[in-house]
């Protein structure tokens, strides 16, 4: 059988025996159902806090675009007064 690799009917059963998942299921004071029901809000805090992140990123991203471009167009407006007031 092992040869052949554990059937694939039975390999959630051999994964909890041999991982030990079995026993800490057994003796854990909460069910996965409890797990599940507390954290039922956690999609809300989560997606929160990406779109939180999405708009940090959206400002680094415009600034790195922008700050440079800004720059520039600085650089030669500077450029051209020098050279205007020397005329």
């Amino acid at each position: 059988m092992v040869f052949l690799g554990v059937p694939h009917s039975i390999r959630s059963q051999i994964w909890m025996r041999t991982t030990g998942a079995l026993e800490k299921k057994l003796k854990s004071e909460i069910s996965y159902k409890v797990v599940v029901k507390t954290s039922c809000n956690d999609h809300l805090m989560t997606s929160k806090q990406i779109e939180k992140v999405q708009t940090v990123d959206v400002f680094i991203t415009l600034c790195q675009i922008l700050v440079p471009f800004y720059i520039n167009i600085s650089m030669h407006l500077f450029i051209y007064k020098y050279i205007c007031s020397k005329v």
